[in-house]
């Protein structure tokens, strides 16, 4: 099931990608439509993240060890 769900947002993701590149005027400064990309995708997460069921506290953690693991050579 997750196979399907992550390939139907990757579709979805592409035609929006596509029909707002679209609308865009010409004129927009492309630094500020990529901010304004990333600010709506981070407020889109932010608000479906507590929906999420699992240990968020124990999730940070191990991201935490994982980037430490990566970073020291």
């Amino acid at each position: 099931m997750l196979y399907y769900l992550t390939i139907t947002l990757t579709i979805v993701s592409s035609i929006l990608y596509h029909l707002f590149l679209k609308v865009t005027p010409a004129s927009v400064n492309p630094m500020f439509s990529l901010a304004i990309t990333y600010f709506t995708a981070s407020v889109v997460t932010l608000a479906i993240y507590p929906f999420y069921p699992v240990d968020k506290l124990q999730s940070i953690g191990e991201m935490n060890r994982y980037d430490s693991v990566v970073t020291e050579q």
